[in-house]
């Protein structure tokens, strides 16, 4: 903002002194080829750019990897695509990623992690929705860990969507973010981070999205996992790609599609898409009757922490909608 508004009034300047030449007569070929000298010249400084830098000063630095935020499933600066079908369960699946890595428990194994500040953008599911899932899954948490800490996990709730192409927006998101400073981010979904008043085409659209969650990922160095539906289609044919076309197969880190089975019993993991580092999802997940989702190892299943006993009957009792999942 400062060395914006620096040039802005250097090119006022710019502009009256150009004025003031050729009113004096000046000959205005000549004023017009410093008048692009000059404008060329705007927000050059004496400092070298941020990131330039010898390629052995990269090598040499053995802190220049990001850390490892969740491990298997995303770095400090990884950015993951969640892809379901609409009402599968998939906004659930994230909640118990936020919950359990903010409580040091990775999501899938259920061993101990370093504890992960996680800050939920909720841009779609009603209050009762987040509460029936939350109390479960918090209940499971506070009898798994000794120091469970709600601190560590907030919550920004938008349920009609945002518009990142509006300031106001994304000044009240990157406030929210400033003030708590996550490591990770799980929000979604994607579609609702545009109004469609302002959709003009798909690609447009990515790139608006794309380009603002780049920059807040960057300058606050956290981790994305954003949740994203399929195209329309048949139920048993539906095509699970990100919808919005190909920008956004090549823009995340990692593109996880998650294909429900069984009545939504049951998520077959598939990743269609090249990927940018190492990661280690499961084969598949199981609806569970101790957690929401229960993941499924392709070989051995790693050593797990085993869930508390002592759970009550209320949260498993009948159909899918009185799961609350």
């Amino acid at each position: 903002i400062i060395q914006r508004d620096a040039s802005g009034r250097r090119q006022i300047n710019i502009a009256r002194e150009a004025i003031d030449s050729i009113q004096h007569g000046k000959n205005p070929y000549d004023v017009a080829d410093n008048v692009v000298t000059q404008i060329q010249s705007l927000g050059r400084g004496n400092a070298l750019p941020k990131g330039f830098t010898t390629f052995g000063a990269i090598l040499d630095d053995e802190d220049a990897d990001a850390p490892v935020i969740i491990p298997g499933v995303c770095y400090a600066d990884s950015r993951v695509i969640v892809v379901a079908t609409e009402k599968s369960g998939k906004s659930v699946f994230l909640r118990m990623i936020a919950f359990c890595a903010s409580q040091g428990v990775h999501p899938f194994t259920y061993e101990p992690i370093d504890p992960v500040r996680v800050m939920v953008w909720d841009l779609e599911n009603p209050m009762r929705e987040l509460r029936k899932t939350g109390h479960l899954l918090r209940h499971r948490l506070r009898n798994l860990v000794d120091d469970y800490d709600e601190t560590r996990l907030m919550i920004m709730r938008r349920p009609a969507g945002v518009d990142l192409d509006s300031r106001h927006d994304r000044d009240e998101f990157e406030s929210a973010i400033e003030s708590f400073k996550p490591q990770l981010i799980i929000g979604g979904p994607v579609y609702k981070m545009l109004p469609e008043g302002k959709i003009h085409d798909d690609r447009h659209a990515a790139a608006v999205v794309q380009n603002a969650l780049d920059q807040i990922r960057i300058r606050h160095q956290c981790a994305l996992i954003l949740e994203h539906h399929a195209p329309i289609g048949q139920r048993d044919d539906r095509e699970l790609r990100a919808i919005g076309g190909m920008m956004w197969q090549a823009w995340p880190d990692v593109s996880i599609s998650l294909k429900a089975e069984n009545d939504f019993q049951r998520y077959v993991v598939t990743r269609p898409h090249p990927e940018r580092g190492e990661f280690n999802w499961p084969e598949s997940f199981n609806r569970g009757t101790r957690w929401p989702w229960e993941a499924v190892w392709p070989h051995v299943t790693p050593q797990r922490t085993p869930p508390p006993e002592d759970y009550a009957a209320p949260y498993l009792l009948g159909g899918r909608d009185d799961q609350g999942f």
